[in-house]
């Protein structure tokens, strides 16, 4: 062997593959974008209430199941409380890797949602929409691992549910098992099943094989469900969800500080619905399905714009680029999943150059801040809030001289408090005397709304004591 074929033979032994440099590529973009994101990505998602909980039941040893003297409305009302979740919360807070682990959920949420994509024959610009669009839903939550774990368990169960081998459809009773006690969404695994098998049946024109599997996963799921502290209550309580988010919503409180929320809420989920129109098949019924169950509880609450999205866009966006002949049908490559990483990256930074002008996207440390400030007195207080999902920042201060009027755990208020929450935000009759009634002293408005504006007009009784983010502080000087 002559030393220039020696020296050849040397060469081309370092010469990477193709696999390598793929491989190495995805590598160097999947870093870069994960780094992106949880620089620039805001957390506007509070997890104080939950890291509270779970505080609690570590030190305690012992599991709530009622609400306590942080209200002072609905005192000893029996709560679920999603026990497992609040502990993860805890630790993670605790730790310090909250907005790691959200990252990280996000991104085997997104991955899973162009796994489900790439099966339907999604190319480079379909997984590049789905992967924008996930993230644009998503922003402001990008960090919050309580919230991306739901997206993420959301979308195992639909790789699952599509999968449809006995194996799969049986590993969704234990999810859902699991699910349930982390957070009251877990109920969302039997209705999936359900909706697969109404799906099945109309797609195979009879009850087949498939969909006796789907309607016994689904059922066998549903009994998962009572495998919880509060056993029957949690899918008890999913039959009051649509009935109830309308009226919470009314308090602006299953709603975002930010204002593309109208965005997320409306247009986004209609762009997509859209697509459902020409693309219909018989066996592509479960895709229908989804498609309209998602659209419905988009439409009545905006906090499920993420999952709308992870649920819905693997499903039409690929045949609705297929059908306006943007791409071929030919399957996508590891440059498309690149392109899509890249995509998430420059709608977090488009996101982070808002910031800049939009406040509200930042403000998920304001009701800590404000919380802050009353603690600081000696006095007891009892707090409104309009917007209740900022009383959670009150409640987890631990001061025993703080009490709220209503917090994050809405569902289990009474209706007579529910309704004399909208009657004092809404400045409606007798609001003043209600106030009185219950004792308030302070209340915690967003500037701009119609309570805000109407405290100003009364500085003789109500002085305002602090602002943080678009929020304000009132307190009471005196009686009204």
């Amino acid at each position: 062997m002559t030393n220039a074929s020696g020296a050849r033979i040397a060469r081309a032994a370092f010469v990477p593959s193709r696999a390598f440099l793929d491989v190495a590529a995805a590598v160097v973009v999947v870093a870069g974008t994960f780094a992106v994101v949880l620089a620039f990505a805001p957390n506007t998602t509070s997890t104080a209430l939950a890291s509270w909980l779970g505080r609690h039941i570590v030190t305690t040893h012992s599991l709530w199941n009622a609400l306590g003297s942080e209200t002072f409305t609905a005192a000893g009302v029996h709560v679920y409380q999603g026990w497992l979740g609040a502990i993860f919360a805890y630790l993670a807070e605790a730790s310090g890797v909250s907005a790691v682990l959200g990252v990280a959920f996000f991104f085997c949420a997104v991955l899973i949602a162009m796994a489900r994509a790439h099966a339907r024959g999604g190319t480079a610009i379909a997984f590049v929409a789905i992967a924008a669009l996930v993230t644009f839903a998503g922003y402001g939550s990008l960090s919050s691992p309580t919230v991306t774990l739901d997206w993420l368990l959301l979308s195992v169960t639909l790789l699952l549910v599509e999968r449809g081998s006995p194996r799969a459809v049986l590993a969704c009773v234990p999810l859902a098992a699991v699910w349930c006690n982390i957070d009251a969404q877990g109920v969302f695994v039997p209705g999936i099943l359900l909706l697969a098998a109404a799906g099945a049946r109309i797609a195979d024109g009879s009850y087949s094989a498939r969909t006796g599997l789907l309607v016994r996963g689904g059922a066998l799921a549903l009994a998962a469900t009572l495998l919880t502290p509060s056993v029957l209550e949690l899918p008890l309580r999913a039959a009051t969800y649509l009935h109830i988010d309308p009226t919470l919503g009314s308090l602006q409180v299953l709603q975002t500080d930010s204002s593309l929320s109208g965005m997320r809420a409306v247009v986004v989920p209609l762009i997509l619905a859209a697509s459902l129109f020409g693309t219909w098949r018989k066996q592509h019924a479960f895709d229908a399905l989804l498609v309209v169950s998602a659209t419905v509880f988009v439409l009545m609450n905006a906090m499920y714009a993420p999952a709308f999205v992870l649920a819905v866009a693997p499903l039409i966006v690929p045949i609705a680029f297929r059908s306006a002949g943007l791409v071929s049908s030919g399957r996508t490559s590891t440059l498309a999943v690149l392109l899509a990483f890249v995509a998430i990256c420059d709608v977090v930074l488009w996101g982070a150059a808002i910031n800049r002008w939009s406040p509200d996207l930042t403000a998920a440390r304001a009701p800590a801040r404000l919380a802050a400030v009353l603690a600081g007195d000696a006095a007891n207080h009892r707090i409104l809030c309009a917007n209740f999902q900022i009383c959670d920042a009150f409640v987890a201060s631990g001061n025993a001289h703080l009490s709220v009027f209503m917090d994050g755990r809405a569902e289990a208020y009474p209706r007579p408090v529910i309704d004399d929450q909208i009657a004092i935000v809404n400045v409606r009759p007798k609001w003043r005397s209600l106030i009185a009634t219950w004792g308030v002293d302070a209340i915690v408005v967003r500037q701009g709304r119609p309570l805000d504006a109407v405290l100003q007009l009364l500085p003789r009784v109500w002085t305002q004591r602090a602002t943080a983010g678009s929020s304000v502080l009132y307190v009471r000087r005196s009686a009204p």
